[in-house]
């Protein structure tokens, strides 16, 4: 007899206890899931960094010309310098690598977006190269595709 009444009892226990495990359970579940996501919302923002604006400078009119023309001047030189070609590179040719160049910027010069990773390839496979890797005044033969 005491044992059907214990046995009764732990059932009416767990009967009793087992809704409050569930929903305790679900609780936790969803703070952990909301401290996540704020995680995740913070590591976002701190990504982001704030461009700055461009104020453009008010130039006298009556230099303006010549001032346009030396401002033409110094940004071509200046792009030059950091290694940004403002030509086309043509297919069947030699091109030296300048500054900041890779393979993949340079094949889409030559090939296109469209085929820029087959150009990688050709390129890579005519200079026999084995890697990514390029080196400033490494003269690279840029092939057709075939």
């Amino acid at each position: 007899m005491k044992r059907k009444l214990r046995n009764s009892l732990i059932g009416i226990v767990l009967i009793l206890i087992t809704p409050v495990l569930l929903y305790l359970v679900t609780f936790l579940g969803q703070n952990i899931s909301k401290k996540a996501e704020t995680k995740t919302n913070t590591s976002q923002n701190v990504a982001q960094v704030p461009q700055e604006e461009k104020k453009e400078q008010q130039i006298p009119s009556a230099t303006t010309n010549s001032v346009q023309e030396q401002n033409t001047q110094n940004n071509n030189s200046s792009s030059l310098q950091q290694g940004q070609s403002t030509s086309q590179i043509t297919v069947d040719s030699n091109y030296v690598v300048k500054s900041g160049d890779t393979l993949f910027e340079i094949s889409a010069k030559a090939y296109g977006d469209s085929n820029a990773q087959a150009g990688v390839s050709a390129i890579k496979q005519e200079n026999n190269l084995s890697s990514d890797n390029l080196t400033v005044g490494q003269s690279l033969k840029i092939p057709k595709l075939t």
